[in-house]
């Protein structure tokens, strides 16, 4: 009879691990803006808060809104990335999906991507996890 469910091997663990890190880097982290008093300004602010505001009305620009677009998907495929382990052709995609994510984040929010030092740590570290997993 076959296993339907086999548990994953430690290495496939710590994987998953630092993928739920890397989801928070990329949406959560923060810095204050004035020693706190004005609130916080965090990473999904200009991402989301734009987002819905070309969906109520227009920007005006074309580009921007298909950029915007492109990497609201982008950080949506990020999420998924973690349940896509056995895909055959996940190193591609763990390697293209946050490229592309901190490429459009570049282009649209220049100024936020200080806040995704974290992420691109916790990105080559589940490289280097992934490239030693396969070894």
């Amino acid at each position: 009879m076959k296993k339907l469910m086999t548990s994953p091997d430690r290495s496939t663990k710590i994987i998953l691990v630092i993928f739920l890190l890397l989801m928070i880097a990329s949406t959560f982290i923060g810095i204050p803006l004035n020693g706190g008093d004005k609130g916080w300004i965090y990473v999904y602010d200009g991402e989301l808060g734009l987002f819905t505001y070309t969906i109520l009305g227009s920007s005006g620009k074309l580009w921007r809104d298909v950029l915007l677009a492109i990497q609201v998907i982008t950080h949506m495929a990020l999420f998924t990335l973690p349940f896509l382990l056995n895909y055959k052709r996940f190193t591609y995609l763990l390697v293209s999906i946050p490229l592309l994510y901190l490429l459009l984040q570049a282009l649209t929010f220049y100024y936020l991507l200080i806040l995704l030092i974290p992420f691109m740590i916790l990105w080559a570290m589940v490289l280097i996890a992934w490239i030693r997993r396969d070894a």
